[in-house]
């Protein structure tokens, strides 16, 4: 029992291989599994790597495994804080205590079984931390539950490094992530992006994603999702879904119509992830047409499609989409980390040729990891923050690379300065052990935020993710 054997029973269903990595991973959470049912304890792990490595997958095998186990998105996790928190201040005078003591509350609440019943073991997929606000809800909480014997299973694409880079973070929350990372067992996963082998095994037929025109797209799509619906038990489509906190969204046929421009600008205005994920459960079909190769300083127009691909992803439900001057692959290209595209006509504007030149700025590093940990300079083991490798060692990787083949510099520390387990690759770094640095964080998240929007588009595309979907309805 545990997810050892299930990792194998995945690998024979599927003919995949695993990486040593995956295997790592997966060897770490069976020794949880085991803990588990010896009555031992366990603090829990920490799986971060690059996007569609197969984290959420091998992590959902300790889930499955396991009784009393909550298993919540990072974006739900966060909506149910607020939510809570919101509902016990009105209830019990909370006036007179911090967030920071509610939400220890609702950890110690939770710990209980008191607020969604038992739970011993809580998955967060998609670990993000992306500001300061989030920090001073979550740690605490998370904090709370550990010291309660409560088991963190945590998947994410931030090496433990990077969260502690995040902009505006006090000592006393610092000191407290410290104490929570150092805690879990941290495992590197690498390997290559699964959903885009997912994609290259099949697309869909007819394909969910086209470039215009495509006049008999949308009606095709229209017409047999109603006949699905039709064919279905419950026989009948929504007219409309509620949001969170009541926002109501209209729909025809149990599809939402999106139009970019005004119109995905007017519906997305004042929604956050929680209303994605919301809106993401109860519609049968998202239907956006004309998206263009977003501009850089459309960088919030990005956030959001970001974000409805992420919540329509996790509920498994099905996205039509077609593009106005680009291929559907292309839709964020200019938010490219390590190779940004040229902006097309029609993102071309002052605004996003600033940002792009400011995101070039300074050295870059190799994408791949070296053969080799070599030794970083002396002077990267003070306590002092670490300087540019480029400079150390007397090199400028720029004018070896080309400057415009990585956005963001690089910085780089000893394995013991992290306790990262020895020579791990980190995707935030052009080198072993890298950690990203920037002076845009904004940025930052949105370019993570959108290559987890592309891989998770690479598999929504195929005939697998379709067949799913469709039977959902």
């Amino acid at each position: 029992r545990g997810p050892s054997p299930a990792f194998d029973r995945l690998l024979r269903r599927h003919s995949w291989s695993a990486t040593a990595s995956q295997q790592q991973a997966v060897n770490q959470l069976q020794q949880v599994f085991d803990a588990h049912h010896q009555g031992q304890g366990s603090t829990g792990v920490y799986l971060y790597g690059p996007v569609g490595v197969g984290k959420t997958t091998v992590a959902d095998l300790l889930h499955e495994s396991l009784p009393s186990a909550l298993r919540l998105h990072y974006d739900e996790v966060m909506h149910m804080l607020h939510k809570q928190l919101h509902q016990h201040r009105s209830k019990i005078g909370g006036k007179q205590k911090t967030g920071a003591e509610w939400v220890r509350y609702l950890g110690r609440k939770m710990a209980r079984g008191k607020l969604v019943g038992p739970v011993s073991f809580l998955f967060v997929d998609e670990m993000q931390l992306p500001n300061v606000q989030d920090c001073t809800l979550l740690i605490p909480f998370l904090t709370e539950l550990q010291s309660h014997g409560c088991t963190l299973l945590a998947t994410s694409n931030k090496a433990p490094e990077q969260l502690y880079l995040v902009k505006g973070l006090y000592r006393e929350l610092q000191g407290q992530l410290t104490t929570l990372v150092g805690n879990l067992t941290v495992c590197h996963v690498d390997g290559p992006d699964h959903r885009r082998s997912a994609a290259a095994a099949g697309l869909a037929d007819p394909p969910v994603f086209a470039r215009q025109p495509a006049p008999a797209l949308l009606p095709e799509w229209q017409a047999r999702i109603a006949q699905h619906t039709a064919a279905s038990p419950a026989g009948t489509s929504k007219d409309a879904v509620d949001a969170s906190f009541g926002r109501r969204v209209s729909l025809d046929g149990g599809v939402l119509h999106l139009s970019w421009g005004q119109d995905f600008l007017r519906f997305g205005h004042g929604m956050a992830a929680s209303d994605f994920h919301a809106l993401a459960g109860g519609v049968a079909a998202v239907f956006v047409e004309g998206v263009p190769q977003i501009a850089l300083s459309k960088r919030d127009a990005a956030r959001r499609l970001a974000m409805l691909i992420e919540a329509l992803y996790e509920r498994r439900a099905l996205l039509v989409l077609t593009t106005s001057d680009c291929a559907p692959s292309e839709i964020f290209a200019q938010f490219d980390r390590y190779n940004p595209a040229p902006p097309t006509e029609e993102s071309k504007d002052p605004f996003s040729a600033a940002l792009r030149a400011l995101a070039l700025q300074g050295p870059g590093a190799q994408r791949g990891p070296p053969d080799t940990c070599s030794a970083p300079p002396d002077s990267a083991a003070s306590a002092d923050p670490p300087r540019d490798t480029g400079r150390d060692a007397g090199v400028d990787p720029a004018a070896e690379l080309g400057e415009e083949s990585v956005p963001q510099q690089f910085v780089r520390r000893k394995c013991s300065d992290h306790k990262c387990g020895g020579c791990t690759w980190s995707s935030y770094g052009g080198e072993r052990c890298g950690v990203q640095k920037t002076s845009d964080w904004a940025l930052l998240e949105t370019q993570l935020a959108t290559e987890r929007a592309m891989s998770r588009l690479g598999e929504m595309g195929s005939q697998r993710y379709v067949k799913e979907a469709m039977e959902r309805l």
